[in-house]
């Protein structure tokens, strides 16, 4: 069986809402889909905990003032990008689908390393 991993940065939204259609569509062809999300206070209710969570409140607070004192975008949230990573190690995607990068929740060189 074929196995996509899509991530979003929000899990709410018109963003999260192509997500979740996507993830739809995806299950009636037979195909195991894992959504992961940054992370949220309030996901979609057709989500709820239906997702990875990638980080926490205090992760996206950090990430978040550390780019706006520095102007640089991207590169924080080690932690939670290497846990994330470790997951993708562990569920083996065959397609991984970067729906939306921005928003203060991934490490983009570390992603792509």
């Amino acid at each position: 069986m074929k196995k996509i991993f899509l991530l979003n940065s929000i899990p709410y939204g018109s963003i999260a809402k192509i997500c979740l259609d996507i993830s739809n569509v995806i299950k009636k062809e037979k195909v195991a889909i894992t959504l992961a999300f940054g992370y949220s206070y309030h996901p979609m209710k057709e989500l709820q905990n239906n997702y990875i969570k990638i980080g926490s409140a205090f992760d996206k607070l950090m990430h978040m003032n550390l780019s706006k004192l520095t102007g640089k975008h991207g590169v924080y949230s080690k932690c939670t990008t290497r846990k994330l990573i470790r997951k993708l190690t562990e569920i083996k995607p065959d397609i991984l689908h970067l729906h939306n990068l921005h928003g203060w929740y991934i490490n983009i060189p570390i992603l792509f390393d």
